[in-house]
């Protein structure tokens, strides 16, 4: 599934830790772990991993099915500063291998910054009969609705109506964050 595109209330929260050369005491029973340990519901298993350098990556229960909450974290060996230097150097992240795509938004946001941003072909054979609760595409039972009801499924090129009103849900939301002055 396609994570990349996010819909009308959708939430992706992803935490990022840079964890800076902390002593080795400090690091077995630091802050962080704790946080993962009490918080986040991470086992012993899970925190050992990052403490090695894997990526873990939890979903956390949400109050409704319409969000998502997904916390991740990764030891980054950088300092703080280079680590932020580097998250934000769009051209930068754009040259790592991981990086499926990354576009920066426009000021204020229009369509054509989604232009290239589709759903895979599996999602959208998904997408034709989404139903709260049974649906690999996370979304508001509101949007599931909206794209079974105004995509013609018979249609050859099902594919783009359904990525076109997708790119237009994602930019309202997009202006919505925008507007809100959470950017």
């Amino acid at each position: 599934m396609l994570i990349g595109i996010r819909f009308s209330k959708v939430l992706l929260f992803a935490v990022l830790l840079s964890l800076v050369r902390l002593p080795a005491s400090h690091a077995q029973n630091g802050e962080p772990f704790t946080l993962f340990r009490d918080y986040i519901g991470l086992n012993e298993d899970q925190i050992k991993a990052i403490r090695s350098g894997k990526a873990v990556a939890k979903v956390i229960e949400s109050p409704t099915p319409d969000e998502v909450f997904v916390f991740g974290s990764v030891y980054v060996q950088s300092t703080p500063d280079k680590y932020l230097t580097l998250a934000s150097d769009i051209d930068e992240l754009r040259k790592l291998p991981n990086y499926l795509a990354i576009r920066k938004s426009s000021d204020p946001p229009q369509l054509s910054d989604l232009e290239g941003f589709t759903l895979e072909p599996d999602d959208i054979k998904q997408l034709k009969n989404c139903e709260p609760g049974r649906c690999e595409v996370q979304l508001p039972t509101k949007a599931m609705d909206v794209f079974r009801q105004s995509i013609d499924w018979a249609a050859p090129d099902k594919a783009n109506q359904v990525n076109q009103l997708g790119q237009k849900t994602a930019r309202v939301n997009n202006f919505a964050t925008h507007d809100s002055g959470i950017y």
